[in-house]
């Protein structure tokens, strides 16, 4: 049982990080390309 809480604690920690960080790279990409940087 507490293995199964660790587990499902790690996606909601996990989950919401991958999106900041994809979110973050195409930020970055577009800042990048865009001529006002």
């Amino acid at each position: 049982m507490k293995g199964h809480v660790m587990e499902i604690a790690g996606v909601i920690v996990g989950v919401p990080v991958l999106i900041v960080l994809g979110a973050v790279d195409m930020i970055a990409t577009l800042v990048r390309r865009s001529p006002i940087a």
